[in-house]
């Protein structure tokens, strides 16, 4: 299986290689496995940690669409604007079978017994705006960096079924900070990788993101191609006391990560 593609990395700069595209559309299919944490009450009260799968129902895996665009809007195609969308909306309905125990505003102890049937929603959209500059390009291999935003919808919510309590919060732009690289292994076959990481506040949550994804592409009709790839997100958050879940004062963190194998379309020109 090696001896092939050393074969082919050796021939590489011998191949007749097409100029980087203008315009670049591509549509995505992920499919992602979740792991969510949330925790409950204040950490001096005894907090508690819940699974948002295990737990309170969420399916954890989801399937999603994703839309990009990328312009080279320069003559020798180094400056780049990328925009991209995607969401993950999660629900579910768990019937308990240990007890909920936290502490209301007032500190008086509360518990959600084994049994009880509980509402969970777990809303989360992406929308992206980076700009980036090549400082390595040839033919064959395009590696850059640059600076973005990020703008992030959530909306969370639990509690005993009919009373789920709600936080929603629409994200002012976030600096984002990219490093990104694509070789064309040969003039069908790409190879392209992204790392991005930023930090994020959501009313009283504060915390951090790094995103990291791993693509292959093959072009198999003129501008047409298709690509599998694997992405890795990860968010934590700390929420501060006055956040609300249960009606509890938190005071805790959310840890959100997905991992998801994406399949998509690209078209060139």
């Amino acid at each position: 299986m090696t001896k092939p593609l050393i074969l082919i990395l050796l021939l590489a700069p011998f191949f007749s290689y097409a100029e980087w595209s203008t315009h670049r559309f591509s549509l995505g299919l992920g499919y992602t496995y979740h792991d969510t944490t949330i925790q409950v009450g204040k950490k001096s009260l005894g907090a508690l940690i819940l699974s948002t799968e295990d737990t309170l129902g969420l399916d954890d895996t989801q399937s999603s669409i994703r839309l990009n665009y990328e312009w080279r809007f320069s003559q020798n195609k180094r400056h780049s604007i990328t925009t991209g969308w995607y969401s993950q909306h999660r629900s579910g309905r768990r019937i308990l079978d240990q007890d909920i125990k936290y502490f209301d505003k007032n500190n008086n102890e509360v518990v959600i017994s084994a049994g009880t049937s509980v509402e969970t929603i777990l809303n989360f959209d992406i929308v992206r705006l980076a700009y980036s500059y090549a400082f390595f390009l040839d033919d064959r291999i395009n590696i850059s960096t640059g600076i973005g935003f990020y703008i992030m919808p959530l909306e969370f919510g639990i509690g005993e079924t009919g009373t789920t309590k709600t936080e929603s919060d629409f994200i002012a732009p976030l600096p984002t900070l990219q490093l990104k690289s694509e070789v064309k292994i040969t003039p069908e076959w790409t190879l392209s990788n992204e790392f991005n990481i930023f930090y994020i506040q959501i009313g009283d949550y504060t915390g951090s993101v790094i995103a990291t994804s791993l693509f292959v592409d093959y072009q198999f009709y003129k501008s047409f191609s298709i690509g599998l790839g694997f992405e890795a997100f990860k968010l934590k958050v700390d929420m501060s006391e006055s956040s609300d879940v249960f009606d509890a004062e938190v005071g805790g963190e959310l840890n959100f990560g997905n991992n998801s194998l994406i399949a998509r379309m690209r078209y060139e020109l």
